[in-house]
């Protein structure tokens, strides 16, 4: 898991100090993230500057679209999106945190705006080999955040398990 919310205290003392991501994680790590061939994270916030908090959360995490950048610097290229945050802004801010995911090139499973989208694996060739990713969302005692729909945009549920075991399936048939 990870969250680069504003309203998270390690954002904002971040900000505050003029420091960077890299100052808050051990260079070991970064270093090893970087060279990576797939580095991936469990992205627990929005990336907008729209939307308001769901009212029935305690906790509501949002980023800035800029705090992006800061998974440029430690290499991450997959987010997994099938969580109990990234919908805390509501409709808009997820809408907005899948397009600014893609305008950085950062790749996403779990979610998306429509049930299609939220299913399909995500595929890197990693030294002659097609790895695939999927991803879904189990994780809420109360569920808020909403399941993708043929037309609507959400997350992969998978409380109910039909659904997950396709991704699986299409992801195993076409990856190594």
């Amino acid at each position: 898991d990870i969250s680069l919310a504003d309203n998270w205290r390690n954002v904002d003392n971040a900000v505050k100090s003029g420091k960077t991501i890299t100052d808050y994680i051990d260079q070991r790590y970064v270093n090893q993230l970087i060279s990576s061939d797939i580095a991936a994270v469990n992205n627990e916030f929005t990336i907008s500057n729209r939307g308001a908090p769901l009212v029935s959360k305690k906790y509501t995490l949002r980023a800035k679209p800029e705090n992006i950048d800061m998974y440029k610097q430690i290499g991450v290229n997959l987010v997994f999106l099938a969580n109990n945050h990234i919908y805390d802004y509501g409709k808009d801010a997820f809408l907005d945190t899948l397009d600014h995911l893609k305008g950085a090139g950062i790749h996403y499973v779990g979610a998306g705006k429509n049930l299609p989208e939220a299913m399909t694996p995500k595929y890197f060739i990693i030294n002659g080999r097609k790895i695939a990713f999927v991803a879904g969302n189990r994780s809420e005692k109360y569920i808020l955040t909403p399941a993708a729909g043929e037309n609507s945009p959400g997350v992969l549920r998978c409380y109910e398990t039909t659904l997950m075991k396709q991704a699986i399936a299409e992801a195993r048939e076409n990856a190594d």
